[in-house]
């Protein structure tokens, strides 16, 4: 049987119009992918109310002024009695400019996923793998543009989180 060349190229259309969507479709659900993990990492988030996304006028109301160190990509504010320091992005081009990036804790009280400072390392981050989180380098874990790192040989005695927006990962500050 010998297609005709409309029937070709009627063909070929819907095949290209078929991968179009497909390719569509997955860059929705990327985008929402990450999104969804902002708001798992949050809800899964204990650090005395703090949380990425959130404003720095927020962050004043609950903690107070804080220590504010001045860097080339940002500011941190650092709490000492609380045992948390938190950031927020300098950069315009930063999906959480002017919000809250990371958040460091190494105050027991405060967890993310139910991880804890003192807890065993290795159970850390079993937790952290079947959160989604791949593992990145030593310490360091990855899902979607997030990134928690745990410090400690035996323990955790470091938590840190914070944004990794995909657009801004050649930037050098």
């Amino acid at each position: 049987m010998v297609i005709s060349r409309t029937r070709k190229f009627l063909l070929i259309g819907i095949v290209a119009a078929v991968v179009c969507a497909a390719l569509l479709a997955w860059l929705l659900l990327q985008e929402s992918r990450d999104e969804e993990t902002l708001i798992h990492l949050n809800e899964n988030l204990s650090a005395a109310g703090a949380q990425l996304a959130q404003t720095e006028q927020k962050i004043i109301a609950s903690f107070g002024e804080g220590e504010n160190v001045e860097g080339s990509g940002g500011h941190l504010r650092t709490y000492e009695a609380n045992g948390i320091r938190i950031g927020f992005s300098g950069d315009q081009d930063n999906d959480l400019y002017g919000l809250v990036s990371s958040i460091a804790f190494w105050d027991p009280a405060y967890d993310v996923y139910s991880i804890n400072i003192g807890d065993d390392r290795m159970a850390a981050i079993d937790t952290l793998l079947s959160q989604g989180y791949k593992h990145l380098t030593e310490g360091m874990y990855r899902n979607g543009e997030y990134i928690i790192s745990l410090s400690g040989a035996e323990t955790v005695e470091l938590i840190q989180i914070w944004f990794d927006d995909k657009d801004l990962r050649d930037r050098q500050y």
